[in-house]
């Protein structure tokens, strides 16, 4: 899984600390954070769209892959 998370709980909270740090504090260091954010966010899109068939999981428009 994306950097290294298994677990949920542990995924769920590094995304919601790292969205939490691209909106408060210094601009540089927001900057920053939000390329960390987009980082681990395409690679968890990575992980579950296949683009050949569209999404893992079975949901969403299968006509447009999303």
């Amino acid at each position: 899984m994306a950097n290294g998370f298994t677990n949920n709980e542990e995924l769920i909270k590094k995304i919601v600390d790292l969205w939490y740090e691209t909106q408060m504090g210094h601009y540089k260091k927001c900057q920053q954070k939000q390329f960390e954010f987009a980082d681990l966010m395409w690679e968890l899109r990575d992980e579950i769209y296949d683009p050949m068939t569209g999404w893992a999981n079975g949901n969403g428009d299968k006509k447009n892959g999303k």
